[in-house]
């Protein structure tokens, strides 16, 4: 079993899940710069007011 990645344990896998979240600035701060994440994508939809920013380990 790999220790690179905490979220893989044998055959099972963490793939994705949506937060939703009030400032996606602080939030990406959190994810990238404390957890080591990527920002994978981003997409803004100005009609319908939100943002997707995909992260993840890579």
């Amino acid at each position: 079993m790999s220790t690179d990645n905490p979220f893989t344990t044998g055959n099972a896998r963490y793939l994705h899940t949506m937060i939703r979240v009030k400032d996606l600035k602080k939030s990406m701060d959190f994810y990238t710069r404390l957890l080591g994440m990527q920002e994978l994508r981003n997409k803004d939809f100005p009609t319908g007011k939100f943002t997707l920013a995909f992260v993840g380990y890579g």
